[in-house]
């Protein structure tokens, strides 16, 4: 398997241990000498860190994470890529895109769940013989349905 390393960037303390970073690597819990072997590297970097176990350099960009203040060469060389991107009108039309195509896709999954709940909820209470108006009910309170919207789940799903 190929390396992978992933960042995550918060601006919290997760484990509250006052780290800046935390790595994590897939170890066997029972014998932590067995790798997993896919080389997958976890690490998390926190901005409200308040131990001495990172570098000044990664120190001055976490501070710029949390600020949005340039407080070395290379933040201000971020700070102001940041800023040419910004003022590129085909690259925010490209990345207003991409966030609307991601929000979709995102509702579309959230629909998708709804629905596969209200399926699951309708046989179970079939299975236990449960009365479509006792479902029904079930159905607009526990999803935050109209009685419409209820009746449409019940036509699609009600055996």
């Amino acid at each position: 398997m190929k390396k992978s390393i992933i960042i995550f960037l918060c601006t919290f303390d997760y484990y509250g241990e006052g780290r800046h970073i935390y790595t994590f690597e897939n170890r066997c819990r029972e014998n932590l000498k067995l790798s997993f072997g896919d080389e997958t590297i976890k690490i998390i970097l926190n901005t409200k860190g308040t131990q001495k176990d990172a570098s000044r350099e990664l120190l001055d960009f976490l501070t710029y994470i949390e600020s949005g203040n340039p407080t070395d060469d290379y933040t201000q060389e971020l700070e102001n890529e940041i800023n040419r991107v910004r003022g590129n009108e085909e690259r925010r039309l490209d990345y207003m895109t991409l966030y609307l195509k991601q929000q979709e896709i995102y509702m579309d999954g959230r629909e998708e769940g709804k629905a596969e709940g209200i399926a699951a909820l309708i046989e179970i209470s079939q299975e236990w013989r449960k009365t479509l108006e006792e479902t029904r009910k079930v159905i607009v309170e526990k999803f935050s349905l109209n009685a419409v919207e209820a009746e449409g789940y019940m036509k699609k799903y009600w055996k």
